[in-house]
């Protein structure tokens, strides 16, 4: 998403990339886990299989085994984080102040996340209609990134949290897909599909910032912090994707898709409660504008699925091009500190390019349904099981891209009523907690008053220890208005 300006507007561009970043159906860093109650039940082996509205991040081609009517669902999060800061120096000989080439490593205290509990859903509609001569499928939907809102404290038994350079709050974005989608069997054995999507919205987040302007001054000094809330909207970003599925003999289909790569360039305000440095007593900040632009990357995913008459299984394996990820602009448009009490008066926030450095990443997801009639009501069971690499460097690692190589299981059912069938599943996400070493770590702090780009003098903020714990609960409804 894993996103705004440098540390004014730097790490602000970081985090909207963290909750924005991630193409619909994938995780690779920036989401916890795949979409869809029936997807995810599958371990999100769903790209050879997919036959419901679900297809929409899946694989655009399963629309056409699609029955008309209509889908919703939602999930809830129960997620926990924490971080424990660590950071280096050296030590110097007390009579010379010399370095002595010993390297000291301290923890700070344990600091927890927090996460709103806000329903993510998913609306979809479809229709059958002849299209030159072709029974064609088209649908209308949308749904909500797969992220936890996440807040972390300000202070920390009363002193200043080790994480607020990086996170203090997302609480409050709001983003969404918008999409429109096409599908048609061309062969009794060969179906295509594709859609034309829109990533929209209003991405918030809070976060401290340093303001330290002599040079002589220490860089994570409290009185040198400004709270920096940020808002970007309007976001609109256009993207797409299509797909094939091919049932070389009757109980084998085979799937792909393309996620096609997306341009993020959006407007962004933001309100900035000023240092507590005697410096900016009567300072004031001058325009609010800036525009952040990034590239998100494409996404091809292929399956494999088996079906019988009392089950179903898949097989996927997809693949996310996150190395074209390599840098975050920003551009802010007339902003400075105005009056500040050190000639000269005022600073200009100047352009800032950030670098990412990301990786490509790919998972394999495994799963399927298993068909019964017990009770008069229970149809399917369904279980999965994924394994992904993230697509963030372990040195990159920091509270506002909390993600590394990772497990998720799953398991859920579906119950059926006539022309209505519902939908559980429940997910639990296995990640182990992770070590960014201080003397490696990537995130440093950036000031863009005094200096504009990342220095290796600038100190790292996110070397630590991380630890990830989520569960995942959501229920899905179906109305089918033909067979």
């Amino acid at each position: 998403m894993r996103t705004f300006q440098s540390r004014f507007f730097n790490r602000l561009p970081f985090l909207l990339l963290c909750f924005v970043v991630h193409s619909p159906a994938q995780g690779a860093g920036m989401f916890l886990s795949e979409r869809g109650v029936r997807g995810l039940g599958r371990g999100g082996a769903f790209v050879a299989g997919a036959d419901d509205p679900q297809a929409m991040s899946y694989n655009p081609a399963g629309f056409a085994f699609a029955h008309p009517g209509a889908y919703a669902d939602s999930v809830l999060y129960n997620f926990q984080g924490s971080y424990t800061r660590r950071t280096q120096t050296q030590q110097r000989d007390p009579n010379t102040l010399e370095p002595t080439g010993v390297l000291l490593q301290q923890d700070a205290q344990t600091v927890q996340s927090t996460s709103g509990v806000m329903p993510i859903p998913t609306l979809a509609a479809v229709l059958k209609a002849p299209l030159l001569g072709v029974e064609s499928t088209f649908a209308l939907g949308m749904y909500a990134p797969y992220a936890p809102l996440t807040s972390y404290p300000l202070t920390s038994n009363g002193d200043p949290s080790p994480q607020r350079y990086s996170l203090l709050s997302t609480e409050g974005s709001k983003l969404v897909y918008l999409g429109a989608w096409a599908a048609a069997p061309v062969s009794e054995r060969v179906a295509v599909g594709f859609g034309v999507q829109i990533l929209a919205g209003t991405f918030r987040s809070k976060m401290a910032l340093s303001s330290c302007i002599p040079e002589n001054c220490a860089p994570e000094n409290p009185e040198w912090d400004a709270i920096v809330n940020l808002e970007a909207k309007p976001i609109v970003a256009p993207t797409g994707n299509l797909g094939v599925i091919v049932k070389p003999i009757e109980d084998i289909k085979v799937g792909a898709s393309y996620q096609f790569a997306t341009l993020i360039n959006a407007p962004a305000q933001q309100k900035l409660d000023k240092p507590s440095s005697p410096l900016f007593e009567n300072a004031k900040l001058s325009g609010s504008k800036a525009r952040i632009k990034f590239k998100l990357p494409w996404i091809l995913q292929t399956g494999i699925e088996w079906s019988q008459p009392q089950f179903k299984t898949e097989v996927a394996y997809v693949y996310e091009a996150w190395s074209q990820h390599r840098s975050i602009d920003i551009k802010p448009q007339g902003v400075e500190f105005q009056g500040v009490s050190l000639s000269p008066h005022n600073f200009p926030i100047q352009d800032v390019n950030i670098d990412r450095n990301f990786v490509d990443a790919w998972s394999i997801r495994m799963g399927g349904e298993y068909f019964i009639d017990a009770w008069g009501w229970l149809k399917t069971l369904r279980a999965g099981i994924v394994y992904e690499k993230s697509a963030i460097p372990v040195d990159y690692i920091s509270v506002a891209a909390l993600d590394w190589d990772k497990y998720i299981a799953s398991a859920g059912f579906e119950t059926a009523l006539g022309p209505w069938s519902a939908h559980a599943v429940y997910a639990h996400l296995f990640e182990k907690s992770i070590v960014v070493d201080p003397g490696t770590a990537k995130q440093r702090q950036l000031n863009p008053i005094r200096t504009q780009r990342q220095t290796e003098e600038s100190p790292a903020i996110n070397g630590g220890k991380y630890t990830v714990a989520a569960n995942i609960v959501g229920i899905g409804l179906t109305y089918q208005t033909g067979p």
